[in-house]
């Protein structure tokens, strides 16, 4: 089977919303908008740009399974762009904290290093070497209640009404992944007896990791059209009207700043 003929309709409407994208990136950078979070969000745009390029690629392969991995890294995506851009006057605390809790992070593995003395000596020496400079950095952060990039998904899909994403990330992480859930998909427990099944085709698998991948980079790319303030195409517009179900604060947003065009 020829993968890209037989979903030609899919992977040309995903392709022409990264070309887009592309034309899209100097908009953002050159924006109006001048504070710290330009320098986070346009870093997400530009990943997870690559990021659908990249379930693009698998897909073409065949690969639908592996690109749910991914899916579910644009999904996480979206929601975290979504948190930081939530409300306008947290949008710079919160795209601070996203750096910041790189720092929270290596305070976690240095504690880990320090318990075990088994480790690699290489490794565990090179950590050891930066302790000094891995505390100072967590010294000026510690005092904080609590950074928001340490909330569960759970409870940021819950703060942002959408809590349909949660299940949503659970399935895509229980496709892309060695789990008991994906297993059961294939694998039947019959008293003693075990039997592999084959399980979803891969062309229903394939619509929906290509299907998903440009809801989610079109909403992404609606969230920073809103908050950098600059003028959407109307190809854009074209991408926008190819869905009924575009959350309601989002396209509220949309249509009150843009009109409805298309």
């Amino acid at each position: 089977m020829d993968i890209y003929e037989s979903f030609k309709k899919n992977f040309d409407r995903n392709n022409c919303l990264l070309r887009l994208s592309e034309e899209m990136k100097n908009l953002f950078v050159e924006s109006s908008v001048e504070d710290s979070s330009k320098a986070v969000l346009c870093f997400l745009f530009s990943q997870l740009r690559n990021t659908c390029k990249s379930i693009e690629i698998l897909c073409r392969h065949g690969y639908s399974e592996q690109a749910y991995v991914l899916l579910r890294s644009l999904q996480e995506g979206y929601l975290h762009i979504s948190y930081i851009l939530q409300k306008e006057e947290t949008v710079v605390t919160r795209a601070r904290e996203w750096i910041e809790y790189d720092v929270i992070e290596r305070k976690k593995m240095l504690y880990w290093v320090e318990r075990n003395e088994g480790m690699n000596p290489e490794v565990r020496s090179r950590w050891l070497n930066e302790k000094d400079e891995i505390l100072s950095s967590y010294e000026k952060i510690r005092k904080k209640k609590g950074l928001w990039v340490e909330k569960p998904l759970s409870s940021l899909c819950d703060e942002l009404g959408l809590q349909d994403q949660y299940l949503l990330y659970k399935r895509y992480s229980s496709k892309g992944h060695l789990s008991p859930r994906a297993t059961l998909e294939q694998v039947t427990l019959d008293g003693d007896t075990i039997s592999y099944k084959w399980g979803p085709r891969k062309e229903e698998a394939i619509i929906e990791v290509l299907d998903s991948s440009h809801g989610y980079y079109l909403l992404i790319l609606m969230l920073l059209f809103l908050h950098f303030q600059v003028e959407p195409t109307q190809k854009l517009h074209w991408h926008i009207k190819l869905w009924r179900n575009l959350p309601n604060h989002i396209k509220g947003l949309w249509d009150s700043r843009y009109g409805k065009k298309g």
